[in-house]
């Protein structure tokens, strides 16, 4: 058996025999894997959209439509399924329309042998996990290990999709650390990093799993607060994470004492455009910081 790992596999296939070989080839290959069929388009999508594959092996013709409308709709390159292109004839152009989607690999069917199955498989499987990592990677502030800006953007189009369709809410808080250019000037930009990163861990101490917490740039945070009852239940997280950082932090043998001015805005309350969202959080945060009397930052 190729491998003690278990995989799970969707075999795109309108034709049974080929389906039945390939199933057959599957569990001889994979030990303990499971194996879904899909005959045409829809069913695939359906498949692909409701549940984890680890490899999806496409047949090139099903019915009318090809193996290119599934990897279409179902946005292949950001999914972490690995997608293989089998085709009855080995031909170029198709085979790159394939790759340029989100396919993997491909294979000419009838003319591989259980090798180059098993090869097509690793490597597929090797590569999807190499590129999620980077994704994954690009979507993350290097400094703190929080989403950045792209991520926090992708998360709140995701929440807001779901509020819309069951008629929910969410919250977004946009914070902004006070008297943290003190810090950097007083201590050196590596204190200044360092607090940052047990900032950034603070807050994210304070949230939910379902919460999502983003490093703007600079000292300004965001936080995504899914499921919001109402604007009161934001303002109350908002003044929680308020008196969190306003407790002390020691970095580098250096107590420092800070602050937080955040503000809050609620989907669809404020607004149900995104951008016009993130700007109401904003100018919020500005109100009260405007409102705070000035106080420098304290390090013993």
């Amino acid at each position: 058996m190729a491998g003690r790992e278990k995989l799970s596999f969707l075999l795109v296939e309108d034709d049974n025999e080929y389906a039945e070989f390939l199933r057959l080839l599957v569990e001889t290959c994979y030990e303990n894997a499971t194996i879904d069929i899909a005959t045409n388009v829809a069913s695939a999508v359906a498949k692909l959209t409701s549940r984890h594959y680890d490899i999806c092996f496409l047949d090139h013709m099903l019915g009318e439509e090809t193996a290119l409308d599934v990897l279409s709709q179902v946005d292949a390159a950001h999914v972490p399924t690995a997608f293989i292109l089998l085709t009855a004839h080995a031909k170029q152009d198709v085979a790159r329309q394939a790759l340029e989607l989100g396919a993997l690999d491909y294979l000419t069917k009838w003319h591989f042998a259980r090798f180059e199955f098993e090869r097509s498989v690793s490597y597929a499987l090797y590569r999807r996990r190499k590129e999620l990592e980077f994704q994954r990677s690009a979507l993350r502030d290097p400094l703190t290990g929080l989403g950045n800006r792209e991520l926090f953007h992708e998360q709140v189009r995701m929440l807001t999709a779901q509020a819309r369709r069951r008629t929910g809410r969410f919250g977004l808080l946009y914070i902004d650390i006070d008297g943290f250019k003190d810090v950097n000037d007083a201590h050196g930009h590596g204190v200044g990093d360092e607090l940052l990163r047990q900032i950034a861990a603070r807050i994210l101490g304070r949230m939910r799993e379902s919460d999502a917490v983003s490093r703007m740039g600079g000292d300004e945070f965001v936080v995504v607060l899914s499921d919001v009852r109402d604007a009161e239940a934001a303002a109350a997280v908002a003044r929680d994470l308020e008196t969190a950082i306003a407790e002390p932090f020691e970095v580098e043998g250096i107590s420092i004492v800070i602050g937080a001015s955040i503000g809050c805005a609620l989907f669809p309350d404020d607004s149900t455009d995104v951008e016009q969202l993130t700007r109401t959080a904003d100018a919020r945060m500005y109100e009260r910081k405007k409102l705070k009397p000035a106080k420098p930052f304290a390090a013993t």
